[in-house]
């Protein structure tokens, strides 16, 4: 059974969040929830926190993420149908499945992007935006091949 979807962006600024999310964000409205981040965003060519919020709504995260150049070492986000209800406390895919949460999205080492989504037309979207992007090693993850242990 597919979970979600894993590639690697380029280890550049960039408005990778936006080329990586657009084809889901423009179609579903959610609520965004940060954690574990490391990122920076440019204003006036002055480097900021990127995110300096924990919770965006929609619109805002949206605006956020297509607006400028950002550098994401590596990040965690979580996309909600709502605030409320929500919960950062799954630690395994299994945790995931139950929660309210609709999908995750993981940054390492500035390039590795793993995305998990309860929804397989999202994960089959994600696949092939990937592919038009031309990111590189983009597989399915699997039940069977998903070495993620701790979420």
């Amino acid at each position: 059974m597919k979970r979600g979807v894993s590639f690697y962006i380029p280890n550049e600024w960039g408005k990778y969040l936006c080329d990586v999310l657009k084809p889901v964000i423009c179609t579903r409205q959610f609520y965004w929830e940060i954690y574990d981040d490391e990122a920076w965003g440019k204003k006036d060519g002055v480097e900021l926190d990127l995110f300096s919020k924990r919770k965006y709504i929609s619109d805002e995260f949206n605006r956020l993420i297509s607006s400028g150049v950002y550098y994401i070492v590596s990040a965690r986000l979580a996309a909600y149908d709502t605030f409320e209800g929500y919960s950062n406390k799954f630690f395994t895919y299994e945790d995931f499945q139950k929660s309210c949460c609709q999908m995750l999205l993981f940054i390492t080492d500035s390039t590795f992007i793993e995305i998990y989504s309860k929804n397989i037309q999202y994960i089959n979207i994600l696949y092939e935006n990937a592919i038009e992007k031309n990111f590189l090693e983009i597989e399915y993850i699997t039940d069977e091949n998903d070495g993620r242990t701790e979420f």
